[in-house]
């Protein structure tokens, strides 16, 4: 227990270590970019977009950290063995609900997925849950429903081509047995 812990933790140290050099990395070339003084209106544009849009995901990447950190810690890997049906198609029923029920967005359900197979879910049903989370939790499908001006039809149609294709990609990872997600 305490093995896993000082991994979880090196794997956490690891991962915080990348975030920040990734962030450095950003915020030095958006420093050189301002400090030359020569951007034209669509390079400046295109960099106030894609600053906008890192900082509006990073609380969400860091929700995933975390969560994906405290799967790591906190719940023991028999734990979720049980949980997660062995049978394919159940255990892919329980990742798309599982998907439901969590309301991250894909930067967090990534490593929430990394965390799932680490503790031995099967990949089938983490690679479901991984594509399913983003698409159907009730934050997306009422973000849905608002933005195309109440239609129910629209939402619900956005929410069965996600489960659809989120099972059919994790029947993609129920048949390559070889898959190199398996090792890790």
């Amino acid at each position: 227990s305490q093995n896993v812990s000082g991994v979880a933790k090196a794997l956490e140290k690891r991962d915080m270590r990348r975030g920040a050099q990734f962030l450095l990395l950003v915020v030095v070339i958006a420093a050189i970019f301002i400090g030359l003084g020569r951007l034209n209106y669509a390079a400046s544009e295109t960099m106030a977009t894609f600053l906008g849009t890192y900082l509006q995901a990073l609380p969400f990447l860091a929700l995933g950290i975390l969560l994906s950190s405290a799967i790591q810690v906190f719940v023991p890997a028999d734990t979720l063995q049980r949980l997660f049906p062995k049978k394919l198609f159940t255990g892919m029923l329980f990742g798309v609900l599982g998907g439901f029920m969590l309301p991250i967005c894909d930067c967090a359900s990534i490593p929430v997925f990394r965390s799932l197979v680490r503790k031995g879910v099967p990949l089938p049903a983490a690679v479901t849950f991984m594509i399913a989370a983003p698409i159907i939790n009730p934050v997306v499908m009422l973000s849905t429903y608002y933005a195309y001006g109440g239609s129910t039809s629209i939402m619900f149609t956005r929410m069965g081509f996600g489960v659809v294709c989120s099972v059919m990609v994790g029947l993609c990872f129920a048949w390559d047995k070889k898959s190199i997600f398996l090792s890790g």
